[in-house]
């Protein structure tokens, strides 16, 4: 996925400046090719192939009852009248959702793990809409310097690739890696929240840096969600996760504030993030003993049980009870 971004930058620069932007039919038109709309134009040629080798090279699939009823998964079932088929699956898919909301309600981990989630990806997404009117320096119209934005966007997958191998070489435990990772992106996303259209190269330094922290957010967030959620509703509850994310990017996008204000709303996003996986740090360390003193409770209580039970063993026959003594002292 980075090296097929990181060449998508490339090119899209490079198809920017193939033809400078003129209008078709006139100069009153609203029609216009070159310039900016050729990356559009070459993603739409890359969608077009896309959805050919897709048509003639891939089967549908329908779904495990379809699966059950034939091998090749080529068709659907056919049994029963269609409404009753399609309200067996609405009612599926209803039992599903519910299931995994009582998932997410019932247990504390997993909610937090969703928040987490929504809040570092809204914030993403809000970087997503705004770093290029922040890299931009205010001018006179058409006069203004453009920077090469292609490039730039390869140069921040670049930095996310190099996320992901951040992660790889990590030896903390994926919630704690995640710790602080939240805390690297806060610190990223605090200058464009400053400087945001006053400094583009100090926010350059900053995207760059937020793009590291992207790198390794994905990761250890997918070993966190797979650790804590249960596999019969991962699905459904990683569905459900995606709720307040939207609502939250559609919030921050209608508010249509200046790009300072997104990102000083983005810096809160992550600030929420780290202290919601702050408290889940706390829950996942306190389900299991760590510490020295929970490992000698626990062999204090094991030592206990054995020196009961040899007790009773040499109350019902003394040579055998002094023998399983002996034996029970050699194995601890």
């Amino acid at each position: 996925n980075s090296a097929v971004a990181i060449a998508a930058g490339v090119l899209g620069e490079l198809a920017a400046g193939a033809t400078p932007l003129r209008p078709v039919g006139g100069a009153d038109s609203s029609f216009f090719v070159g310039g900016y709309t050729a990356p559009f134009d070459a993603a739409s040629a890359c969608l077009v192939v896309g959805a050919a080798f897709v048509a003639t090279t891939w089967s549908e699939n329908y779904g495990s009852s379809a699966a059950s009823a034939s091998s090749e998964g080529s068709s659907p079932p056919a049994e029963g009248p269609l409404l009753a088929r399609a309200s067996t699956a609405v009612s599926a898919v209803l039992r599903d959702f519910g299931e995994g909301a009582l998932t997410v309600a019932r247990d504390r981990r997993v909610l937090l793990v969703g928040l987490v989630s929504a809040c570092f990806e809204a914030a993403m997404y809000a970087f997503v809409f705004e770093w290029t009117p922040a890299l931009t320096v205010a001018g006179d119209g058409a006069n203004a310097p453009k920077p090469p934005y292609g490039e730039i966007f390869s140069a921040m997958m670049v930095c996310c690739a190099l996320g992901t191998r951040v992660f790889v070489g990590a030896t903390a435990p994926p919630d704690r890696a995640l710790r602080v990772v939240l805390g690297a992106a806060c610190a990223a996303m605090a200058l464009p929240a400053l400087y945001a259209g006053l400094a583009p190269t100090l926010c350059l330094v900053a995207f760059l840096g937020f793009e590291v922290a992207v790198g390794c957010y994905f990761p250890a967030i997918g070993v966190l969600k797979s650790q804590v959620v249960a596999d019969a509703h991962r699905a459904t509850v990683y569905n459900l996760y995606r709720v307040p994310l939207n609502a939250l990017v559609l919030a921050v996008l209608l508010a249509r504030a200046t790009s300072r204000v997104i990102f000083c709303a983005a810096f809160a996003l992550l600030v929420v993030a780290l202290a919601l996986q702050h408290r889940l740090c706390v829950l996942l360390g306190a389900a299991k003993p760590t510490t020295s003193r929970d490992h000698a409770a626990s062999e204090g209580l094991l030592a206990a049980h054995d020196a009961a039970a040899a007790k009773a063993a040499a109350a019902e026959d003394p040579e055998g009870g002094a023998a399983s003594s002996e034996a029970r002292g050699g194995g601890a």
